[in-house]
């Protein structure tokens, strides 16, 4: 059980990689480390597979679950993408949590206070708020109660948002 826990854990951590300076599991996927983090992510891979579940009320045991499957394809998504992010399109490393969808959760929790926590406003009133939290270089949300922990993830949309930056020559 143990063991168990603590590859689990391990994958979280590949999975969750959120430093450039992150150690062990936690450290990004780089490309001078790329093949030997490939490898590990494989033997996760075949880790999940090896699980198996015990029946109930007599039923046979089960191969997979659907919570199985979404984490071989997050698995193999990471390995692909990291894969053609660092060779094709010369990352130098990958933070594998920009992958979740916790971003993507924080942003419409500020759009929605922008538009008075309305859960289902108008294109309009949703695309004004969209050009308002990126002019505004995505201040963080009003509330205090909201359901999304920061993910630091301003950079990001700020340097999505602002125009090119023209080569001297």
């Amino acid at each position: 059980t143990a063991e168990f826990a603590k590859r689990l854990n391990d994958i979280f951590d590949m999975l969750n990689s959120a430093h450039l300076y992150g150690k062990g599991f936690q450290q990004p996927i780089h490309r001078d480390t790329l093949s030997a983090q490939i490898d590990r992510l494989t033997e996760a891979e075949d880790f999940v597979r090896s699980w198996r579940f015990l029946p109930l009320n007599g039923r046979a045991v089960k191969p997979t679950m659907p919570f199985k499957e979404g984490w071989l394809l997050s698995l193999s998504a990471t390995k692909q993408l990291c894969t053609t992010l660092i060779r094709d399109h010369h990352f130098d490393y990958v933070c594998t949590r920009r992958f979740t969808q916790d971003h993507v959760e924080n942003l419409f929790c500020i759009i929605r206070g922008h538009n008075g926590f309305n859960d289902r406003p108008e294109l309009s009133s949703f695309v004004g708020a969209l050009r308002s939290v990126a002019a505004s270089g995505l201040a963080q949300p009003d509330s205090t109660s909201r359901n999304c922990e920061d993910d630091n993830c301003e950079a990001a949309i700020i340097a999505a948002c602002a125009p090119p930056v023209p080569e001297t020559v």
